[in-house]
């Protein structure tokens, strides 16, 4: 017989196992605290189930991430500051005037939103 675990706190599932038949009473099972025989239904991407004991039924919730903020976009799309620094050390003027060509594009790429009448 299967087992559905889920944490003891956040009632979120996290495995499923055998259970263990019941040494003392024959055709018996023995039920792990923390888990159920009711199966997790199935999952789609950016879901997660966990377990409403009073109910004694998985609840399924969406966790999509937002999406990525005009800060992270801009920041991935930034070359690494150990080319310029290379450069740099290197007194290789290409190598610097190279990477201010790449930053000056993500920043075209990129412009910065307008202040909100809020911000100073």
């Amino acid at each position: 017989m299967k087992v559905y675990n889920y944490h003891r706190t956040t009632k979120v599932f996290t495995s499923i196992e055998d259970a263990d038949p019941d040494p003392a009473t024959p055709g018996n099972w023995l039920i792990p605290a923390h888990a159920t025989t009711i199966p997790v239904p199935e999952l789609k991407r950016f879901e997660i189930a966990y377990f409403n004991e009073q109910e004694q039924k998985w609840i399924v919730v969406d966790i999509t991430p937002p999406p990525p903020s005009y800060d992270q976009l801009r920041a991935r799309a930034y070359p690494s500051i150990f080319d310029y620094i290379d450069g740099v050390v290197k007194n290789d003027h290409e190598q610097i005037n190279k990477y201010i060509k790449r930053c000056l594009a993500v920043k075209q790429r990129f412009p910065k939103p307008e202040p909100s009448s809020y911000e100073i």
